[in-house]
């Protein structure tokens, strides 16, 4: 009998089975690589990618931003009217920090699409990540090139946007205490322009 024969074309399957299967494992990387590659950050493609997808939040958040900024001006306009100082120093400190509460969300604004971008990244990198596991189970390139494909178009949609911050609410806050002050003020320290003092008209009598 030729035991030692027979045991040596056993391992020889064994070897050529598991040969073919680190083969379909091998190709089912490459399958994922080709799917996933187009969002690597290091690679042109990749970096355009995401700079779209920080253009797509800025598109969508820059326009609510400027929609609450002119209505908070004005609102801001009407309440220095009805108060009665639209040329006071208070108009122009409310009007300056208005500009700056702007610049302060279009900051906001950019940290967030940064944020959403980096979310994507994220969410690209686990699944490429969880699919190579797969594959090493599964040794399927087919299977494996399906689910790449559905993993990465579901992945790279960006996430629900918050609705954004109107951060403009207080703009027109406490600013009828601050035109009772101002008008304490010049009540205070008059020009002298109009009307005379009794001093005045003691010394001419």
């Amino acid at each position: 009998m030729c035991w030692g024969s027979e045991a040596d074309n056993g391992a020889d399957e064994a070897r050529e089975r598991e040969e073919a299967r680190q083969g379909r494992v091998d190709a089912s990387y490459g399958k994922i690589d080709e799917i996933f590659g187009g969002y690597d950050p290091k690679t042109a493609t990749g970096k355009q990618f995401y700079d779209d997808r920080r253009s797509d939040y800025m598109g969508w958040a820059t326009p609510q931003i400027e929609r609450n900024r002119d209505r908070a001006f004005e609102d801001l306009r009407a309440s220095l009217a009805r108060a009665g100082i639209s040329q006071s120093s208070i108009a122009s400190d409310k009007r300056a920090e208005g500009e700056a509460l702007m610049r302060q969300a279009m900051v906001d604004a950019t940290t967030k699409a940064d944020d959403h971008a980096g979310t994507i990244q994220s969410n690209l990198a686990d699944a490429e990540a969880n699919l190579r596991q797969q594959a090493a189970v599964l040794a399927d390139v087919d299977q494996i090139s399906n689910m790449a494909m559905a993993q990465a178009r579901a992945k790279s949609q960006p996430p629900l946007y918050d609705p954004v911050l109107d951060v403009f609410g207080e703009l027109t806050a406490n600013l009828s205490t601050q035109a009772d002050l101002e008008r304490r003020k010049q009540a205070r320290y008059p020009s002298g322009l109009f009307g005379q003092s009794r001093s005045d008209t003691l010394i001419r009598s």
